[in-house]
């Protein structure tokens, strides 16, 4: 443990977060001491150190920490606290609850009202100046005594709850929204588990990024109908990751998005991708074909209907014993496809770390 730091006496400026991660129990120890440790050894001159920003994810809660925090809020001029605590117990919400003071608000991620266990809550400062907003459920969740103008990007992230997950009123509190990020877990075995996903009406002018992951058995299931609803409020979208395989209705065309990605769907429809998202310039699809004759005909139905299309990449994951078999078919693909036209004669092959990727050098 280090316990010794060299005093910054001209820092101004002081920026510490947690890395971002999916991974739930990333952050469970984390050592807010040394944090601790750092500002008051390092930084004692709060007269010079004016901005002092800390976002921490997915971390418990402790008394000692938060009093820390409070202290933090009344010394330095400009302090912006944004942190997911993890909780055991309804116990534990309510105590940060009544810790907080009038510089900071929260707001409760995936409490289920038909179970009492809640199990995080989202803590900041006022006001809240962070570009990312993590635990969304709904507007209606969110205080009003903050803006979120601030936020470009957000997440909705391993939601499992019977509560409404709503879109409306996104336009009016976070106007400059640039992504969002939904990862929806539908829970079919009990069909009033259900989570009712209420689509915005107003059209999000601002998405550029759009990925929607959905976790569901039931093919025929009305939360499939989502995706398309969604798309038709994006008319900038440039980036889609999906797991969905219908998403193309037939009835509407993308012609702004330009980079597709598949990987966690079963999409076949390509002659639908040619058609109704006609810009596109990546894609990354699953497995790739294990017919050459298949790759070949994709590769070429692609390349050659898509005149801005740079890049085709596959996910390969096969058995060591079967790699090699697989490189020498993907380059005698690559060879077949590279005589189409004088375009194609710049195609190239990258084939490492389980992926398959085609693509135009630079002309």
């Amino acid at each position: 443990m280090i316990v010794n730091f060299c005093s910054l006496n001209n820092l101004k400026h002081l920026c510490i977060s947690t890395k971002q991660s999916y991974i739930i129990e990333s952050n469970e120890y984390f050592p807010f001491e040394q944090i601790q440790l750092f500002i008051d050894q390092c930084c004692p001159r709060q007269t010079i150190l004016k901005t002092v920003i800390l976002k921490f994810d997915c971390i418990n809660f402790s008394q000692t920490m938060w009093s820390t925090i409070v202290r933090y809020k009344t010394i330095f001029d400009h302090f912006h606290f944004y942190a997911t605590f993890r909780l055991e117990d309804k116990l534990w919400k309510n105590t940060i609850i009544s810790s907080l003071v009038n510089q900071f608000d929260f707001y409760i991620e995936d409490g289920d009202p038909l179970h009492a266990q809640i199990r995080f809550i989202h803590v900041y400062s006022l006001p809240f100046i962070f570009n990312k907003l993590h635990g969304f459920i709904s507007c209606e969740e969110l205080s009003t005594r903050s803006s979120f103008s601030s936020v470009r990007h957000l997440y909705i992230i391993q939601t499992r709850l019977a509560r409404r997950i709503s879109f409306a009123s996104l336009i009016n509190r976070m106007p400059r929204l640039m992504s969002i990020d939904c990862n929806l877990f539908f829970a079919h075995s009990h069909r009033m588990d259900i989570p009712e996903v209420l689509v915005n009406r107003d059209n999000f002018i601002y998405i550029r990024i759009f990925r929607y992951v959905s976790h569901c058995m039931y093919r025929e299931c009305d939360c499939h109908d989502l995706l398309p609803q969604f798309l038709h409020l994006m008319p900038h979208l440039q980036d889609l990751t999906t797991s969905e395989e219908n998403f193309i209705d037939g009835q509407h065309s993308f012609p702004t998005i330009k980079r597709l990605d598949l990987r966690q769907s079963r999409f076949e429809l390509f002659d639908n991708l040619i058609r109704y998202i006609p810009h596109l310039s990546k894609i990354f699809l699953g497995v790739i074909p294990s017919n050459s004759r298949n790759l070949f005909y994709l590769l070429k139905s692609l390349f050659i209907q898509m005149s801005s299309l740079e890049l085709v990449s596959f996910n390969n994951n096969v058995q060591c014993n079967v790699k090699v078999k697989s490189y020498k078919s993907a380059q005698q693909v690559l060879v077949l496809t590279k005589r189409m036209n004088n375009r194609l004669r710049y195609l190239k092959l990258d084939y490492t770390c389980g992926i398959v990727a085609f693509y135009l050098q630079n002309l």
